[in-house]
C-alpha cells in the first residue's frame, strides 16, 4: 500500500503540539459563542472561562510557530494552496447550502460572502494564515541570508513593532495587524528552527505553564479592577501570550513522540477549525446542541467544557478525515489539471504579449565585465539581448566565457563570436536581427597597455567605432548608448570633473581614442540625426571584474600573503563605481535616448566620492582581515593623478544615483571573491606585474 508521505514525514511531538493549539483554541470558541449572560465580577465560573479563553490565543501563536518551524526548510507548493482553498470552500458551501435549505434563500450578496469565505474574512484566521503562506517563499528568501546577529536584530525590530506600534496604532484582531504578527510569529519559528535544533532548554514545558498562570491571573486582576482594558493583555500581541507559546513548542520540541495515530489527527486541524468555526455551526453547535449557557451558573461548568471540547474535536476530527480519504483524494487531482492548463494557457498569452513588448538590444563586448553585467539585467527585464565579443587574450578567455554561461541557455539571450573590425560579420548581425538600441562597450581597455600597443587600440577603437555607426546608418538605427572613460578628463586640476570642461589633454592612447570616439558620434548625431549618450565611466569595480584590475589583483595578492606594488605614495585617488551603479546608469541612458529626439550627450557616471590608493587598499585589507605588505614604486607612465566625477548632470538628466558606497561595495567583492562563483582559475588567470587602473 502507497505510504500518505503528508503524515509519515511529520514529527509527531510537534504534532501532539499542534493537536492541543486546536484543542485550545475549540476551548477558546467554547467560551466566545456559548450565548452567556455573564455577570461582571470575580466568580469561580468567570474564571473557569477565562482561564479557556487564554488557550485559544496562544494555540493560534503556536499554530503560526509551526508554521515557521517547518516552513523555513520547506518548497512552496502550489497544491498545497489549492488543496487549502478546495477545503475552505467545501466547508464554506456546503454549511452555507444546509442553512439554506433550512433556513431559506438569503440573497445573492450572503450566498457570494458564503462561496468566497476568503475574499470576505469570514474565516479572519484562515484569510491572513493564506497571505502569510503566499508570502512565505520571500519570508525565507530574506531570513536565510541572514546570520545570527541580524537575525536576532531583524525579531527585536519586528518584535517592537508587533507588541508595540501594531497594538497602539491599529489595534485590530483582524487584517494588516494580524498580518504582520503573523509574519512576525512565522519568523519567530523559522529562528526556533535553525539556531535551537538539537540544544535543550530545561524545563521549557514548566516555564509555558508559568506563563499561562500569569496571564490567568493578569486577567483575573485587570478583570476586577480596570476591565476596559483587559482584552489588551490577552490579545496576540501581548508578550506573556508569545512567551508561552514559544516555550511550548521548545519544549514539544524535546519529546520523543513516533506515532502515526497523531500524526493522522494533527494532519486533520485545519479541517477542524473551518468545520467548528463555521458562521453556520459554530451558534448550533455550542447554543443549540450543547447549550453552554445553561450551565453558567453550575458547579459542572468545566466538566462540560472538557466533554464538550473533547466531543467537538473528534466529531470534526472524523468528518475531515473522510473529507480527505472520499472526496479531496478523488477532487483536488482533477482540480490541479485544471489549474495547470489555465496557467499553461495564462503564460503563452502573457508571453505572447510580452514578445510584442520585448526590445532586442544589441551590446558589443557583452562578454565582458561591465558588459556581461548590463546583459544579465536586461534579460531580467525581458528584454531579447544579441551581443558580439571576440573573446581575446587581453586577458584569459575563460573569464569571459564564464560571465557569459549563465546566458547560454536563454532563449532572449544570442551570441556572435568575432570582431567589431569585421565588417561583413556586423552587416550579417544586422540582417538577422531587428534591434531598438545599440550599446557599445567593445574596446581595447586599459591605460597603459596603449601606450605599448597605440596602433592596435587606434585599429579597435576607433575603427571599430566607425564600423558601428556605418552598419546602423545603413540599417537605419540611430539610438545609441556608449561606453567612454573618465580618462579623457587627463590630468585636469579642477575638481570634480563636469562634462563641460575642456578634455583636449589626453595622457594616454587609450584616452585619445575614447575622445576621438565623443567627436566622432557628435558627427553622426549632427549630420544622421543619431540619439547618442556617450557615458564617461570612472573606475569600474564589483563581482566579474577583470583580473587586470587593481582591487582584483590587490586582492589575490593579499590572500596569496605576497607584495602589493603600489605606484607613487598611495595619495592618488580614484572615484571608484560599483558595477550595480553603472549598469542602472547604462540602462537609464538607454530609456532616455530610446524616449527623447535630438540627443546628444556626454555625461559621467560614478559615485563622486574619491578614494586613495592608500585606502582602497586599507579597506581591501579590512574586508579580509589581514596586514597588507607594500612595495612602493614610482609613478607610471599614463596614470592620472585622481578622478572625481561631478554626477549632477547624470541624476538631472537620467535620475541617475549612486547607491553603493565603496566599503560596501569592497565587502560584496570580495565575498564574491571567495565564493563559488569565483574558481581558483579565476583569481590566477593574470599574472602580469603591471596594475591597470
Amino acid at each position: 500500500m502507497k505510504k500518505n508521505n503528508d503524515i509519515s514525514n511529520r514529527k509527531s511531538n510537534i504534532e501532539l503540539l499542534r493537536i492541543i493549539a486546536m484543542i485550545m483554541i475549540i476551548a477558546h470558541h467554547y467560551c466566545l459563542y456559548g450565548g452567556w449572560s455573564k455577570v461582571s465580577g470575580l466568580s469561580t465560573n468567570n474564571a473557569i472561562l477565562d482561564f479557556l479563553v487564554i488557550g485559544g490565543k496562544i494555540g493560534v501563536a503556536i499554530f503560526v510557530l509551526i508554521s515557521g518551524y517547518f516552513g523555513i526548510n520547506s518548497e512552496f507548493k502550489i497544491k498545497k494552496l489549492i488543496n487549502t482553498v478546495l477545503q475552505v470552500l467545501f466547508y464554506s458551501i456546503l454549511f452555507g447550502l444546509l442553512n439554506i435549505i433550512i433556513d431559506g434563500w438569503v440573497g445573492w450578496k450572503a450566498f457570494i460572502k458564503i462561496c468566497l469565505p476568503i475574499t470576505f474574512s469570514v474565516y479572519w484566521f484562515i484569510t491572513v494564515y493564506c497571505i502569510l503562506y503566499l508570502i512565505s517563499p520571500y519570508i525565507n528568501k530574506v531570513i536565510k541570508i541572514l546570520n545570527k546577529k541580524e537575525f536576532i536584530k531583524l525579531l527585536l525590530i519586528m518584535g517592537i513593532l508587533s507588541c508595540g506600534v501594531i497594538t497602539t496604532i491599529l489595534k485590530p484582531n483582524r487584517g494588516f495587524g494580524s498580518l504582520f504578527i503573523f509574519v512576525f510569529l512565522y519568523i519567530l519559528g523559522a529562528y526556533i528552527n535553525t539556531y535551537y535544533n538539537g540544544k535543550h532548554i530545561k524545563y521549557s514545558l514548566l516555564i509555558s505553564i508559568f506563563f499561562y498562570f500569569l496571564i490567568f491571573a493578569s486577567q483575573l486582576l485587570f478583570e476586577a479592577f480596570i476591565p476596559n482594558y483587559v482584552n489588551y493583555f490577552i490579545d496576540l500581541t501581548s508578550l506573556p501570550i508569545i512567551a508561552c507559546a514559544i516555550f511550548m513548542l521548545l519544549g514539544f520540541k524535546e519529546l520523543e513522540v513516533e506515532s502515526k495515530v497523531i500524526n493522522t489527527i494533527s494532519s486533520a486541524t485545519f479541517g477542524v477549525y473551518l468545520i467548528h468555526e463555521n458562521t453556520y455551526v459554530r451558534p448550533f453547535i455550542w447554543q443549540k446542541v450543547f447549550k453552554n449557557y445553561l450551565f453558567y451558573s453550575k458547579s459542572t461548568l468545566f466538566l462540560h467544557a472538557i466533554v464538550c471540547i473533547i466531543i467537538t474535536m473528534i466529531i470534526c476530527t472524523i468528518i475531515e478525515l473522510m473529507r480527505k480519504r472520499y472526496i479531496e483524494k478523488n477532487t483536488t487531482p482533477i482540480v490541479y489539471k485544471m489549474f495547470n492548463i489555465l496557467i499553461i494557457k495564462s503564460k503563452n498569452i502573457v508571453n505572447k504579449i510580452k514578445e510584442e513588448k520585448m526590445k532586442t538590444y544589441f551590446v558589443t563586448g557583452g562578454a565582458g565585465f561591465i558588459g556581461s553585467s548590463l546583459v544579465s539585467e536586461l534579460l531580467k527585464k525581458g528584454n531579447k539581448v544579441v551581443v558580439i565579443d571576440n573573446f581575446c587574450d587581453f586577458y584569459n578567455p575563460e573569464i569571459k566565457e564564464k560571465n557569459i554561461s549563465e546566458f547560454n541557455d536563454n532563449e532572449s539571450f544570442k551570441l556572435y563570436r568575432g570582431d567589431i573590425r569585421d565588417k561583413e560579420l556586423l552587416n550579417k548581425i544586422f540582417e538577422e536581427n531587428s534591434f531598438d538600441a545599440v550599446i557599445h562597450l567593445a574596446a581595447m581597455a586599459g591605460v597603459r597597455p596603449s601606450i605599448e600597443n597605440p596602433i592596435l587600440y587606434q585599429d579597435v577603437n576607433c575603427m571599430g567605432t566607425q564600423n558601428i555607426l556605418e552598419v546602423m546608418k545603413k540599417h537605419n538605427l540611430k539610438k545609441l548608448v556608449m561606453a567612454s572613460s573618465s580618462s579623457v578628463y587627463g590630468n585636469t586640476k579642477e575638481v570634480p570633473f563636469r562634462e563641460d570642461m575642456i578634455v583636449d589633454f589626453a595622457i594616454s592612447p587609450y584616452a585619445a581614442t575614447k575622445k576621438a570616439n565623443e567627436v566622432m558620434t557628435h558627427v553622426y548625431h549632427k549630420l544622421e540625426d543619431y540619439n547618442v549618450i556617450m557615458l564617461r565611466f570612472f573606475t569600474v569595480y564589483g563581482p566579474k571584474q577583470r583580473p587586470d584590475l587593481a582591487i582584483n589583483k590587490f586582492t589575490r595578492l593579499m590572500l596569496e600573503g605576497k607584495e602589493i606594488p603600489m605606484f607613487g605614495d598611495g595619495s592618488n585617488s580614484r572615484d571608484y563605481t560599483y558595477i550595480s551603479d553603472i549598469v542602472d546608469g547604462i540602462i537609464r541612458s538607454i530609456n532616455y535616448v530610446e524616449n527623447n529626439t535630438d540627443v546628444y550627450e556626454i555625461v559621467n557616471l560614478g559615485n563622486s566620492s574619491p578614494v586613495t590608493l592608500k585606502e582602497m587598499i586599507n579597506a581591501i585589507a579590512e574586508v579580509l582581515n589581514i596586514e597588507p605588505k607594500i612595495n612602493e614604486l614610482p609613478m607610471q607612465p599614463g596614470d592620472v593623478d585622481r578622478t572625481y566625477a561631478d554626477v549632477s548632470k547624470a541624476k538631472r538628466l537620467l535620475g541617475y544615483e549612486p547607491k553603493v558606497p565603496f566599503k560596501t561595495g569592497i565587502e560584496n567583492f570580495v565575498k564574491w571573491y571567495k565564493g563559488d562563483d569565483c574558481n581558483d582559475w579565476n583569481k590566477k588567470l593574470f599574472e602580469k606585474n603591471s596594475i591597470y587602473w
